[in-house]
């Protein structure tokens, strides 16, 4: 955990839906897989920053935009309705997104491209290549990933680096969000990916943390990050 400043409302927020999971069915509208990366922005700035790159080739999203897997009770009359998941699918597809985040995130963080927009879909690739190890280049299999693996040779990493950066990241799972209702009062809803099941909250300015409603560390080294913010609010508390 870097030694950041943390919003201290934001905190105390954060730490109280940890405290609650993802236990609120009844205000939340859906979910929304992310990183530690995010969660660490969320704490500085007090919004979850939404996507950083434009998709031009396609127009199907735009910069700030959230994605999510919704909960088809709170959208019955959406023309995408039959697309939408069932209950029990929800949150395993966004913990699915929330791993290609976590990891992406993390490997950017590592070999310096974190602020480096579009390296994301790179660092995705990379972060769960198919690594040949015992081979003296440690280059990957699929055609995508070796393209990937130039991208970052290309900008000064190392072959090195790259595989140290993902054998350090493989573990991350990141976190799952629950996205209140409240959302619909205040930002605009479109479709996401065609058949997908997700939507996208149009969020250019980031998601306000006040309109979260549930959280869930899904692996180890995110349950850690909690449990440390925990203790020292805990801390903090018996001595403000």
């Amino acid at each position: 955990m870097e030694d950041l400043t943390w919003n201290k409302k934001a905190l105390v927020f954060l730490l109280d839906l940890f405290e609650k999971g993802l236990d609120n069915k009844d205000e939340g509208i859906g979910y929304h897989g992310t990183s530690l990366e995010a969660i660490e922005q969320l704490l500085v700035s007090g919004k979850l920053i939404g996507r950083t790159t434009e998709d031009k080739l396609l127009r199907r999203y735009n910069l700030g935009d959230i994605s999510f897997f919704p909960v088809k009770t709170k959208f019955p009359e959406h023309p995408l309705f039959s697309t939408f998941l069932d209950d029990d699918k929800i949150i395993g597809e966004a913990a699915g997104y929330a791993e290609d985040n976590a990891r992406a995130h993390a490997f950017l963080k590592l070999v310096g491209l974190n602020n480096v927009p579009e390296m994301y879909e790179h660092g995705k690739q990379v972060s769960f290549c198919s690594w040949r190890f015992g081979r003296e280049d440690y280059f990957p299999f699929m055609k995508d990933e070796k393209e990937s693996v130039h991208a970052f040779l290309k900008r000064g990493v190392s072959i090195c680096q790259i595989r140290e950066a993902f054998l350090k990241t493989r573990h991350r799972k990141g976190v799952v969000l629950g996205l209140s209702e409240k959302i619909l009062e205040f930002y605009e809803i479109s479709g996401g990916d065609k058949g997908e099941g997700d939507l996208v909250i149009k969020a250019r300015g980031g998601l306000d943390y006040c309109f979260l409603c549930g959280l869930e560390p899904l692996g180890e080294e995110e349950w850690d990050f909690f449990e440390r913010l925990q203790k020292q609010q805990e801390e903090l508390n018996k001595n403000p």
